[in-house]
């Protein structure tokens, strides 16, 4: 499966222009002979905490994309604000070139540093799906910092962010950690820019379940695209078969 990670420079809090620019990366992509793209955390409006303005409960996202995933006949998976008639839920959801459902991910840690507990609640379901023959899981930004999400049986974890560029070092290396010790592929997707004084650098990135790098982009928008083996993932754990030895309680 040939993934496409676009790291978009997000106009905040502006749903229908960063709408209209990921329609054109899908049909770059499409054209490109990727069968998934994947955009950021809050894809469209942005690291908000003002719900009011960005939560939804219509559908209104989720009918935009399902249009652009059917007319450009790939799967596209992209982050929103759901509206929980009191606080909110940070969403990941990844439809398949039909614009179907495949998979619907809440946060399940907001990011207290930034208040984002304040308006936002956590989910509380570990995601995993299939997908042209992947075992796929989603976790968004700071859940990376939690290992346990990481546990479900997967051959690709993706981990759509809005991860500021003071903290790169972390995002990189907690990357690579987690393919390493679950030994399969992760493709991290981040934005670049400013958005409400906060910037972000980007660092796209896909590591292979040795934790190798495969592909990056650093400061720019972009799109970054890479094949997931499904055989090598199955290679590296014959060889070094540490998943074994895992203790769950």
């Amino acid at each position: 499966m040939k993934i496409a990670l676009c790291q978009s420079a997000i106009k905040y809090e502006d749903k229908k222009f960063n709408i209209d620019a990921a329609n054109e990366s899908v049909k770059l992509a499409s054209k490109c002979g990727d069968d998934m793209i994947l955009f950021p955390e809050m894809s469209f409006t942005g690291f908000s905490m003002n719900t009011d303005k960005t939560k939804e409960n219509n559908g209104e996202t989720l009918a935009a994309m399902a249009d652009i995933a059917r007319e450009n006949n790939i799967a596209v998976g992209f982050g929103w604000v759901l509206d929980c008639k009191g606080k909110a839920k940070n969403m990941y959801t990844v439809l398949d070139k039909n614009g179907k459902i495949l998979a619907e991910y809440a946060k399940i840690h907001p990011f207290s540093f930034a208040g984002e507990d304040r308006f936002f609640e956590g989910g509380k379901d570990i995601c995993r799906f299939e997908y042209m023959g992947v075992k796929i899981g989603v976790a968004i930004c700071y859940d990376l910092r939690f290992p346990y999400v990481f546990s479900a049986d997967c051959d690709l974890m993706l981990v759509p962010a809005n991860w500021p560029k003071s903290r790169m070092d972390h995002w990189l290396a907690l990357l690579k950690a987690r393919a390493i010790e679950n030994q399969f592929y992760i493709a991290g997707v981040n934005c670049t820019g400013v958005q409400d004084k906060t910037e972000y650098n980007g660092n796209s990135c896909v590591f292979d379940p040795n934790g190798e790098e495969l592909v990056r982009l650093e400061n720019s928008t972009g799109i970054i695209r890479t094949n997931i083996d499904i055989a090598w993932v199955q290679s590296v754990r014959l060889a070094f078969p540490v998943r074994q030895d895992r203790i769950t309680s």
